[in-house]
Order: C-alpha cells, then structure tokens, then sequence
C-alpha cells in the first residue's frame, strides 16, 4: 500500500453527527500532513444520479416497493461513475474521505429484508456486484458512528421542536421502528465483515459523547491505516466547530444568523409550495415564503379569440377556489389545534396539502428567505425532481448562496450547464402538461387495466413466499 492513498468511509446513525465528524477528520487529516479528497454520495448534481432521483421522486412506485435489488443498482451506477475520481486520488497519495458509501446501500436496502437469510444473500451479491463487477474501489475500512435507536428518536424529537440540526434528515428519521431496523442492519454489517465495517459508539449511559471525544475515537481506528509518508509537514491548527468547510455543497459554517433572501418572478404556483414545503420540513419555526397572492396564469399563444377569453375566465375562477381552500384549510386547523389544546401537535404542511390541487398554469411572485443550512437540503430536493423548473429554481437559489457565502459554497452546481431562462421553462411546462387540443374531438378510450381482476393479485401476493 506504500505510494497509495487511503479510502475511509464514514457511514452514521441518524443523530450521530457524522457531518460534523467527517468535516472535522477532513481538517484533522490537512493539519497532520496529508492531502485530502472528498466524496459524498449520492452526487444529485451529476447525471450518473438520474436513476436515483427517479427513485427517490416515486417515479417507480414508494421506495419500500422497489427491490432492493434494483434501487441498488442505481446508486451503484452513481458510484462507478464517480470511480475513476476515486482511483485517481489514490494514485495521488490522497486520503479520499467519503460520506457514505456502499454500506449505505447494504444498510438500507437491506433493512427490506425480513429474512436473514435472503439479507445475508443481498451482502453478499451487493458486495460482487460493486467492488468485483464494477470494479469500485473497496474502502481501507468503512466507520460506522453509531446511537441507539431511542436515543436517535429523542435527538430528532428534540431538535424538531427547537427548529435545529446540524444535518437534514429524512422522512424516516422520526420513526423509532425504522430506526431500529436501520441499527440493527449497520451492527450485522459488523459483525459479518469486522475487517471491513468498524462500528464506534457514540453514546454513554444513553448520552452521547461529546464532539471531540467522538473525533479522537474516530482518529484512534484510521491513524494506524494511514501512510508513514507525508506529503507536507504537520502543522497545529485550531477548528472552530460552526465553521467548518463542508464537504462538496453542503454547508453548515453559517449559524442560522444571516438569511438568503431570493425573489421569483412569474413563477410557477407549484414551484412555490414545493420550496415552502421543503424550507418548513427543514426549519420549522425559522423559514419565510411571501407572496404577492396575485395569481397570473400562462396563456397559450394561437388561440382562438372565445377560447383565449373562456380560458383566462375558467382559470380566474380556479386561483379563487385555490385561494378560498387554503384559507380554509388554515383556519380549519387552527381552530382544530387550539379547541383539543394540542399546544405540542406540529401544523400540517398546508402548501404539502394543496400540491395535488395547484393549478399547472398558475404563476405568481413570491420571496424565499432561508439559512444557509437551508438552501442546500432545498436545492437538493428540487435537483431531485423531474420538473425542470425546479432544478432551474436550484441552480438560481445555489449561485446567490455561493455569492453570499462563497466559503461555505465554493463548488459549482452544474457551472457547466447554465439554468435555462425560466420563460422557456414554463413555455415547455405548458406543451407537456396543458391541452392545447382543444379542437380534437377524438374519444378517450380505456386500453387496459391492472389488475384485470382479483386473481391476477395472487401471482404477485403469493409467488414471493412460495
């Protein structure tokens, strides 16, 4: 191994603070001498990410429904893809660090297994499939930080009802069930491939350790992995925690004190839920989305006279209803939640709610203000849509945020594709999504239906377990 560099994974419970840990081994590493590369993955910038962000959009059905078999194949295509990076830091003398990895996939595909031998099987194929058929290059040695379960829950509980996170997270991450299944995966992973997977326990007596204590653990199972050679003399450095560099674009070097304030103009009213929604999944008490409430609408060109007029008369009518049911919706709530007392009850995300209703040809103007920590689980998800005016919206939100905080976002967000005029956009939308067939008088005709009948659910009910 003498020449080469070193590939450490970082793998984590939700809770553990593995973002914090993997910014402050990057520093540890620069400061002992070595040169450092970092991955994190899924890359939902690069196209290698297409599959997953179909995925993960449900664009083949919920997640739990896919194999795990075929969702890993898509994220494992992401890292082939990323692979030739990978080796090519190694060559270098590079300590390549990375945020998660194929133990991810292991983990949480995994977790779908109800039989421990099929799960067993999945390891094992996971494992041939990317490091012997795809050629991936295999970790020095995969670190697992892991919390119990309920200790997990209490921190996302906690943190959910200060408004504060020191990383995203998910939908799952406030299910105690799912997060014992996700430990439960990681601790077989190391106890059936101690040489490859390393678990260090982040909690004492059901409190977790501090910040340093956690690093210096992390320190003690990569310093006897790492090259005797150094590229550059060590040097004494001093980190300050809240401000880290992050790893690719994620960042968290700013504390929540300064805002990113961004307008939007002629925009899609879907558009505007979706980033409402996103911001106030992420900061709760801490977001800001103002509109105008002044509906236009797109207009198709070419129209007939009658048609244009019977279309903008039809569509002034549906932004009123639109307006009159998220009135209600609120007041309904609101009024729900104070006469049960419900003072710890979380509101329904009205914008989550009215999303199956927004009217596709609906814009309007509007304001987003978000924090730093924000802007990238915002951008991210919206990357992670098929709609093209959501990932335009990311790439307008990521570059005033590298303008703002250019420490904090110093890589480009497809700086080689430069977000389309957003007119062209909506144009688009439109000839996708709107009829403008207005003069067709063909019939709608049923093809085919599924199931046909009941039987047909017995093949796919029963087949898996016969």
């Amino acid at each position: 191994m003498d020449g080469q560099g070193r590939l450490l994974v970082l793998e984590g419970s939700d809770g553990s603070g593995k973002t914090t840990q993997f910014n402050l081994l990057s520093e540890r590493l620069k400061a002992a001498g070595y040169d450092v590369a970092v991955f994190d993955f899924p890359r939902y910038n690069k196209d290698s990410s297409h599959f997953i962000k179909q995925y993960l959009n449900g664009r083949y059905g919920p997640a739990s429904s896919v194999s795990p078999y075929t969702a890993s194949l898509f994220y494992a295509l992401d890292r082939y893809e990323a692979a030739k990076d990978i080796r090519k830091a190694l060559q270098e003398g590079k300590i390549v660090l990375v945020d998660r990895y194929v133990g991810s996939n292991m983990a949480h595909q995994g977790a779908k297994f109800d039989d421990p031998v099929e799960q067993r099987g999945f390891f094992v194929w996971e494992d041939n499939l990317e490091f012997q058929l795809l050629g991936i290059p295999r970790p020095d040695t995969n670190l697992f930080l892991r919390v119990p379960a309920e200790v997990s829950h209490k921190l996302i509980s906690g943190r959910s009802s200060r408004s504060y996170t020191d990383k995203s997270h998910d939908e799952h991450e406030a299910d105690i069930g799912h997060l014992k299944k996700s430990v439960a995966t990681y601790d077989l992973l190391c106890q059936l491939f101690p040489k490859d997977f390393q678990a260090i326990e982040c909690t004492k007596n059901d409190e977790m350790l501090s910040i340093p204590q956690i690093s210096n653990l992390i320190w003690g199972k990569i310093q006897p992995l790492l090259p005797k050679d150094k590229p550059h003399q060590g040097h004494s450095a001093v980190v300050t925690l809240n401000a880290l560099p992050k790893a690719n674009s994620r960042s968290n070097s700013n504390n929540g004190s300064e805002k990113l304030i961004h307008n939007f103009k002629n925009a899609s009213l879907n558009l505007k839920f979706q980033i409402e929604k996103h911001i106030k999944s992420i900061e709760p008490a801490g977001f800001s989305v103002w509109s105008d409430n002044d509906y236009k609408f797109y207009t198709p060109q070419g129209l007939p006279k009658d048609v244009t007029a019977a279309y903008k008369a039809g569509l002034e009518r549906i932004a009123e209803l639109h307006k009159k049911m998220r009135t209600q919706l609120e007041a309904y709530y609101e009024k729900t939640l104070l006469s049960q007392a419900q003072t710890e009850t979380t509101p329904p995300n009205i914008a989550s709610l009215l999303l199956p209703a927004t009217p596709v040809a609906a814009l309007t103007d509007f304001r987003a203000t978000l924090s730093a920590k924000a802007v990238n689980r915002v951008c991210r998800d919206l990357l992670a849509n098929d709609s093209e005016e959501l990932q335009w919206a990311a790439k307008q939100l990521y570059a005033a945020a590298r303008q703002l905080w250019p420490e904090d976002f110093r890589t480009p967000l497809e700086a080689d594709n430069p977000p389309e005029p957003l007119n062209n956009i909506i144009a688009k939308l439109a000839v996708d999504r709107l009829a403008l067939n207005s003069a067709d008088n063909h019939e709608v005709k049923l093809l085919e239906a599924l199931p046909r009948q009941e039987f047909d659910l017995l093949a796919e009910t029963i087949y898996p377990y016969s």
